[in-house]
């Protein structure tokens, strides 16, 4: 079968099981859990892991994995004591799959009251009801996760999308506002008709709390030889408002070059209708070949919106050939302009500082967490360890960067082809999961695992870097 993530040979991970309630490293995190309960039998390496989490305890995860034997599938566990313990994971896809099926790239949010829901990339013909091409399937939950919804098509016209542009629909997000509006966003790319081969972005709303969803609308449409890479990224910023975000090759009408910058798009009536794309990265015109991939996108629900992206420029020759620090830029309108972006970390400017696909989260009440692949540490190993650092000020000043893996750190590496989930809760609880295959001193498996990390507060005294003048 064709897997839909890659594990390098030298790329593992750190860790694992200690005693319960065992710092692990910074900001109080304690000792991570395998998520796979099943994972000493299964034949399929686990990636590509979403966390979403509740005020109430409430913590579910989804991820994808392989199989040697049979396509991919998409598993959660849930925990209703924020990580203390975590159900046996569970197959979320039909469990009428054709063994040639692929279920791939799932995401999961909660509107905070009871409902879930996960969406992901699918062949499944749901009883041959939609197409044999990619389409974005849905499961709900209304009892956090105690039980699931069969899996349905999200996409209305899924079942005529060859006749329209609507057809291999894949790398879904979803989110909900604080009214229960649900909204959803989707790359597909045309396989027939005049304009084959070019890649749109569309998205659907519901306001029955996902029982039924909106006819897609068009958000945005590259033109060849324009694309995206299937990072996108959706936030609700206000009520009724939402940004969608990606990583493109459009030159946005010759205002910037084709090498990849990271893109928006508005809408102030729940997304009926959409703005014009722009770029974040607000060097986007003069950066030549420069490329700006791997973004990420958290939102407070209240006007202000933290992008995170790695970057090959220079900054005007501030950041050391060799370097690849991690990017962000601040929105305080909802999307509508943002901030010259900056490495969130001073300390990555130098040759040698390398970094990969940052991930960042919000409780809502003022505290952002960006967790990344690093080389920063100087692992003996020459692995990849995790940095964590955080925002008490909406994103004006950052803390040092902070080693999650801890001492562990000195053993492997974590798997930096996968972007590592984190997610809050509004009372300040955080999680973090990533995709390992090495614990301290061995082997954990074959193939990789999804390892979950938490913490019930972070530390609060915590140093700041504050050398942003450098980079205005």
């Amino acid at each position: 079968m064709t897997y839909r993530f890659f594990v390098s040979p030298w790329i593992a991970a750190t860790i694992l099981v200690a005693t319960s309630n065992q710092v692990f490293g910074e900001f109080g995190f304690d000792f991570p859990s395998v998520l796979n309960s099943a994972w000493e039998t299964d034949d399929g390496g686990d990636g590509e892991v979403r966390l979403a989490a509740d005020d109430t305890g409430h913590l579910i995860a989804v991820w994808q994995i392989g199989s040697s034997s049979s396509g991919n599938d998409v598993l959660f566990s849930v925990s209703t004591d924020f990580g203390a313990a975590w159900s046996a994971s569970e197959t979320l896809n039909d469990a009428g799959d054709a063994a040639t099926d692929d279920d791939f790239a799932p995401v999961v949010e909660t509107n905070g009251t009871g409902t879930w829901i996960s969406v992901w990339g699918s062949t499944n013909t749901l009883g041959n009801t939609i197409g044999t091409d990619f389409d974005i399937v849905f499961s709900r939950s209304v009892n956090n996760g105690e039980t699931w919804s069969a899996p349905a098509s999200l996409n209305p016209l899924a079942d005529n999308d060859s006749q329209i542009e609507i057809q291999n629909d894949q790398f879904p997000q979803i989110a909900c506002d604080k009214n229960g509006n649900w909204l959803a966003v989707w790359e597909s790319t045309t396989q027939t008709g005049p304009n084959a081969g070019e890649q749109i972005i569309y998205s659907s709303l519901s306001g029955d709390d996902g029982l039924t969803w909106s006819v897609p609308v068009e958000v945005y449409r590259f033109g060849p030889p324009s694309t995206t890479s299937g990072n996108l990224r959706l936030v609700n910023s206000e009520i009724d408002e939402w940004v969608v975000a990606w990583v493109g090759t459009d030159n946005l009408d010759d205002s910037s070059d084709f090498e990849g910058d990271i893109l928006f798009s508005r809408s102030e009536d729940n997304g009926a209708t959409w703005s014009a794309a722009n770029a974040i990265n607000h060097y986007a015109t003069v950066d030549g070949t420069d490329l700006d991939y791997a973004m990420d996108l958290a939102s407070d629900g209240s006007g202000r919106c933290i992008a995170v992206w790695n970057s090959g420029h220079r900054l005007g020759g501030l950041i050391a050939a060799g370097a690849t620090p991690c990017f962000y830029s601040v929105s305080t309108d909802s999307g509508s302009s943002w901030s010259n972006a900056k490495p969130i970390d001073p300390g990555q400017v130098g040759g040698g500082d390398v970094s990969f696909r940052p991930s960042i989260a919000t409780t809502g009440q003022g505290d952002w967490l960006v967790a990344y692949h690093s080389r920063k540490f100087n692992d003996p190993s020459g692995g990849v360890d995790i940095g964590l650092t955080r925002s008490t000020d909406g994103g004006s000043t950052w803390s040092e960067t902070a080693l999650l893996n801890g001492a562990y750190a000195t053993v492997g590496s974590d798997n930096n082809q996968h972007f590592i989930a984190i997610s809050a809760s509004p009372g300040g609880q955080w999680a973090i999961a990533w995709s390992t295959s090495l614990l301290p001193g061995g082997s954990i498996s074959t193939d990789a695992e999804i390892l979950v990390s938490v913490s019930q507060g972070l530390d609060p005294v915590l140093s700041t870097a504050n050398q942003w003048s450098l980079y205005h």
